[in-house]
């Protein structure tokens, strides 16, 4: 006859359970024990009671390096089941919330940069209209931003950075097939140059004087205007004009 929730019979049978797995926690398995543990859980699916008792006991359980590689290794070249899935806003607030106020550590920012070397993912990526706009939106300039000293970075450095620049300057390479409008050279290190009118002219006619200004003034952004030049044929222009 199988047990029965609430019955006097089963709650002796869950002490003597819970009794056990207290005497053995802290003690490690042995690998042939693991194995049959595996082969036994191959193909089974949980109950969502199950999955809920399992993500309690693994709530603020760090993970040691071996079972972090142990992971890593296991999951190596399977597509992720979460692929595809869209986050509801609900979820997405939870995870903003949840990583308010942290910061990464030195070590965990060397990780992040050594995975992204020789990564070409996004190049050449231009974002849309709509997603600028937000990023702009979100982003903390001046005062709000973490790094401001009081606005001691120069406008033009500042306007270079934004991803407006990026845009049109990508826009450039692309219009020009990565060839310099000087040399004839392809690819390599290249360079935009706004040509009819210099970037300091269009500063100084169009009286940009903050980063909305700058944000606000099409000539700044207007393709027509600039020119794919290498490095050598860019350093010989301004040469020229100085």
């Amino acid at each position: 006859m199988p047990l029965q929730k609430g019955t006097e019979r089963y709650r002796l049978w869950k002490e003597h359970i819970d009794e056990a797995a207290d005497k053995r926690k802290n003690i490690p398995l042995s690998p042939e024990h693991c194995e049959k543990i595996s082969e036994s859980n191959k193909g089974r699916i949980k109950s969502k009671e199950e999955c809920e008792h399992i993500s309690k006991g693994l709530k603020n359980k760090p993970k040691t390096p071996e079972h972090r590689k142990h992971l890593s290794e296991a999951n190596m070249g399977k597509t992720s089941p979460r692929k595809g899935v869209k986050l509801s806003d609900a979820t997405k607030e939870k995870i903003r919330v949840s990583k308010l106020g942290m910061k990464s550590s030195l070590e965990t920012c060397e990780k992040i940069s050594e995975s992204l070397i020789g990564n070409t993912r996004t190049l050449g990526y231009v974002h849309s209209d709509e997603t600028k706009i937000k990023m702009r939106k979100s982003a903390h300039r001046g005062p709000d931003h973490p790094n401001y000293r009081g606005g001691i970075t120069a406008l033009d450095k500042a306007i270079r950075r934004l991803p407006e620049y990026d845009t049109w300057k990508y826009g450039v390479f692309e219009r020009d097939d990565y060839t310099c409008r000087e040399c004839g050279k392809r690819g390599g290190d290249m360079e935009s140059h706004h040509d009819r009118k210099t970037f300091a002219q269009i500063i100084k006619d169009n009286n940009i004087r903050t980063i909305e200004d700058a944000l606000n003034c099409k000539e700044l952004w207007d393709i027509d205007n600039g020119v794919t030049l290498c490095v050598d044929c860019h350093d010989k222009r301004h040469t020229k004009k100085e």
